[in-house]
């Protein structure tokens, strides 16, 4: 009776021993593939975004000032080298409306909001950019730097803003999702750190019964 009833110990330490091997295998295949997910969606979603506001940054830079640097030739009437800004603004426009299109196919959850404002304030900007350099065109400089002054500056205020608070979020979407995945981590290096412990003391057990 006494070899039955240790036998019966044995092979339910030995059984519970391999539930925890078992969970111990399940749970971490488990932990991996969300850790993984939550990298990926910090790599595939976050990051390209970020990345693309500020290649959008630098492209309206680069709009911004040439088309200053246009306005106040024009007010000076110096004219010798418009052509040649106006087909870098061109260039300029172009490598802005081009970043523009490639962030599109990256808007997060959450985000249409804050895109559906970066779009409005850019087609306003870019209304009064073009009123602004068709007067240029037309030579009459003075009125192009007095839209500027009053209406297309704060037209670009409000469109860098809008860039702003949407790089913002995109920041701190991959911010959150990072800390998700550390976070996972750390819950699997305890989990798996008890784990280990109730086997060793599981396997410590299965000594102890088979000695006595």
């Amino acid at each position: 009776m006494g070899n039955r009833s240790l036998s019966f110990k044995i092979i339910l330490s030995i059984s519970i021993l391999a539930f925890l091997i078992l969970f111990s295998c399940t749970y971490c295949i488990y932990m991996i593939n969300k850790t993984q997910e939550y990298a990926n969606d910090t790599g595939t979603n976050w990051m390209p975004s970020i990345k693309i506001i500020s290649k959008i940054n630098l492209a309206l830079g680069n709009l911004s000032r040439r088309e200053v640097l246009v306005i106040a030739n024009s007010v000076a009437n110096q004219r010798e080298q418009l052509s040649k800004n106006l087909e870098d603004l061109k260039t300029f426009k172009e490598n802005l409306d081009k970043e523009f299109e490639n962030y599109s196919k990256y808007i997060g959850p959450g985000e249409k909001e804050y895109y559906d404002t970066t779009i409005a304030t850019y087609k306003e900007f870019i209304k009064n950019y073009n009123e602004e350099i068709n007067l240029v065109k037309e030579n009459r400089g003075i009125e192009a730097l007095n839209h500027y002054n009053k209406i297309g500056k704060n037209s670009l205020f409000k469109f860098l803003d809008a860039l702003t608070k949407e790089e913002n979020f995109n920041i701190e979407g991959g911010r959150n999702s990072t800390k998700l995945g550390a976070n996972l981590t750390s819950i699997t290096i305890i989990t798996m750190t008890t784990v280990l412990i109730l086997s060793i003391l599981v396997c410590l057990l299965i000594i102890f019964l088979y000695l006595n």
